[in-house]
């Protein structure tokens, strides 16, 4: 028997093999895949459970976190229960709820849930193998090394590897799995005849209408995250609807103002939002800006749900330098500011809260409700609140603080400037809402005057909002120590030596104009007589009260003004 005979009996009985690309046939079916059949597509994976959802509504705060209200909806699986993949990143214990409409949530679980993906794609054939594969039944002419084979392509002689060990088979090949053999072509001559011919002989292959593209499909196992919730199994088949609401980091809102001067009494204050998200995209979805900031107990802390070991703050990685304006943009550090003092009545009356009274009070929380919008996570957003008319004051102020061993030191508003004298405007909130703390603009004429920090004012009260140093007003001060006693005194353990002193305080004015002072003295001691203004005494330190000291002042323009004061105070 030649080599060519040999060759057509061990493709008959090899036939009943797998066949290019196809399952493990029967020589009836591999008549049929020869003829151009192609094997069925695998059917697509079910998808009942799966919901779709949406973030409905979100209540953003300035504090880098957010309230999400999600809704969504789902046909229930068979076993009863629909899922999501989409787990909010860091969601605070105990804010995690899930509620369901007209069915009975019995469980909600979070758990690793691993699945196969396949992708397919159309490619160029880039081997004699793949075109084979692809050109089932095809008439073809076969150049050998010595000679030319027409025939039939009827496939390769190879079947899926077999992952029990060789010899099994491994059931209905499905393209890009591993398969065993291959190198055995099978061509259909003239009469009926097979042939088998080893693959690597072919040198070319020529055929009308070859088709040189492959379909290729590639396989990946993937670990992703679920939520499930389950319904029983009585509600398999029925269509739901979930409400699911968490707290979360990774969004926030900053205020911007912008306030134009009209004239010397008047001004128009615009607030817009700045929007940050690093958290998830928004879609038509309802913005409420909170004014205020929630107690949240365990808010560094994350839900079991999330899967997640520890809290990761979002916007901190993403944005450090944003999220560091936290402390620039809180009201508590407005206490340490020694200029600015809110009034804490509307009519003007009233005192000042000094700076050891914060001026962000516990407040109710307000809301600024926004039209539905989008906005893609990682992008950014302004969105302009309101515009209103205010009246405001030009007040200049000084603040001076003494101690008791004596030497006089003058900080500005802000504690970044030696000089003394601060140029700040007054302004009156009329009502509406309470201004939230935040950067404001101010412009005269399109020009900018100066940035500043406007601080929490409520409705119908009134804030300093510092501008800038005034050059033109000068202050000195003066003072002479008028009695010593001769002979200590103990106190709290150690001698202290009774002491008196005697000030002046001299303010002189280069404006062209009238100007209105707020003077503002704290001096280690008790203050026994200071002329036309307001002593307050609190505890201080050792024997010492501490003693405030407030002047209002006008000074008209190319005036003087001497401010006279008596103290006394224990010296160690």
């Amino acid at each position: 028997m030649n080599h060519r005979a040999r060759l057509a009996v061990l493709a008959a009985l090899l036939l009943p093999f797998c066949l290019p690309g196809l399952s493990c046939l029967a020589p009836a079916e591999a008549a049929a895949s020869a003829a151009g059949a192609r094997p069925r597509p695998a059917p697509a994976p079910r998808r009942d459970g799966r919901l779709e959802e949406r973030v409905e509504r979100v209540a953003i705060f300035k504090d880098g976190y957010g309230l999400f209200t999600r809704r969504a909806k789902a046909t229930v699986a068979a076993d009863g229960t629909v899922y999501t993949t989409a787990i909010p990143e860091g969601a605070v214990l105990g804010s995690f709820w899930a509620t369901a409409k007209k069915a009975e949530l019995k469980a909600m679980r979070a758990e690793q849930f691993e699945a196969e993906t396949r992708e397919r794609e159309d490619a160029p054939c880039v081997d004699t193998a793949e075109l084979v594969r692809r050109n089932p039944g095809r008439e073809v002419v076969l150049q050998l090394a010595d000679e030319e084979l027409r025939g039939k392509l009827a496939g390769l002689l190879e079947r899926p590897a077999a992952p029990g060990g060789e010899g099994e088979l491994a059931g209905v090949h499905v393209p890009g799995e591993p398969m065993r053999g291959g190198g055995l072509l099978l061509l259909e001559q003239d009469g009926g005849e097979q042939l088998v011919l080893p693959l690597s002989e072919v040198r070319r292959i020529r055929g009308k209408g070859l088709s040189t593209r492959c379909t290729l499909e590639r396989r990946e196992r993937v670990a992703e995250k679920r939520l499930v919730f389950d319904f029983g199994e009585q509600a398999a088949g029925k269509e739901i609807e979930l409400s699911i609401m968490y707290f979360a980091p990774g969004i926030r809102w900053i205020p911007t103002y912008r306030l134009e001067l009209e004239g010397e009494e008047r001004g128009d204050l615009a607030l817009q939002a700045e929007l940050l998200n690093e958290v998830e995209s928004l879609a038509g979805t309802r913005i409420d800006l909170v004014v205020g900031v929630p107690n949240f107990r365990f808010k560094s802390v994350a839900s079991p749900l999330t899967l997640e070991r520890a809290l990761r703050d979002v916007l901190g990685r993403t944005a450090p330098g944003l999220m560091g304006m936290g402390n620039d943009l809180s009201n508590a550090l407005f206490s340490q500011r020694a200029s600015e003092h809110r009034v804490a009545d509307a009519s003007g009356g009233g005192d000042y809260a000094g700076p050891d009274l914060p001026p962000d009070a516990p407040q109710d929380l307000e809301v600024y409700h926004l039209a539905p919008l989008s906005l893609p996570k990682g992008a950014r957003m302004s969105v302009p609140l309101w515009e209103r008319s205010l009246s405001l004051t030009h007040l200049h102020t000084l603040d001076l603080s003494l101690d008791a061993a004596r030497g006089a030191r003058s900080r500005g508003p802000l504690q970044l400037s030696r000089n003394e004298i601060w140029h700040q405007l007054e302004l009156t909130n009329p009502g509406g809402q309470a201004w939230t703390t935040g950067p404001v603009l101010v412009m005269r004429d399109g020009i900018p005057v100066a940035q500043e920090l406007l601080t929490y004012t409520p409705k119908g009260g009134r804030t300093l909002l510092p501008l800038t140093v005034a050059v033109n007003l000068r202050a000195s001060l003066e003072e002479e120590e008028t009695y010593r006693a001769s002979k200590a005194e103990a106190h709290l353990g150690r001698s202290w030596y009774r002491v008196k002193r005697k000030g002046e305080l001299k303010l002189d004015s280069l404006l062209g104009r009238n100007a209105t002072l707020r003077v503002r003295l704290e001096t280690e001691g008790k203050v026994t007589g200071a002329e036309g203004a307001r002593v307050k005494l609190s505890d201080g330190s050792g024997p010492n009260n501490r003693s405030e000291v407030i002047w209002e002042v006008k000074l008209g323009k190319g005036k003087s003004r001497v401010l006279e004061f008596s103290s006394e105070a224990f010296v160690g």
